[in-house]
């Protein structure tokens, strides 16, 4: 009996514009995927069609509901959703 590992680099990108005029404005990439946590970092897209140094970092917990968004080490963002009980 053989084991295989399969590792699946998550990748996904945010465009702007009509189809025949679309533009990357942004690229993100998972770099933790655990059952508990989430993490992705955003790349926002320069003019010049490259990554810019301006970074974005996304940590959450998919069973809270819950994450929080990172420009270094300041926190930009943060989401929870409550859910209503009746």
């Amino acid at each position: 009996i053989g084991l295989m590992a399969v590792v699946v680099e998550w990748v996904g990108q945010g465009f702007t514009g009509e189809d025949d005029q679309k533009q990357c404005i942004f690229r993100v990439q998972r770099t933790v995927n655990k059952l508990t946590r989430t993490e992705l970092e955003v790349f926002l897209v320069g003019e010049n069609g490259e990554d810019s140094a301006s970074k974005l970092k996304v940590k959450g917990c998919p069973f809270h509901k819950s994450c929080t968004i990172y420009r270094g080490n300041d926190i930009v963002a943060q989401v929870l959703i409550i859910d209503k009980c009746c």
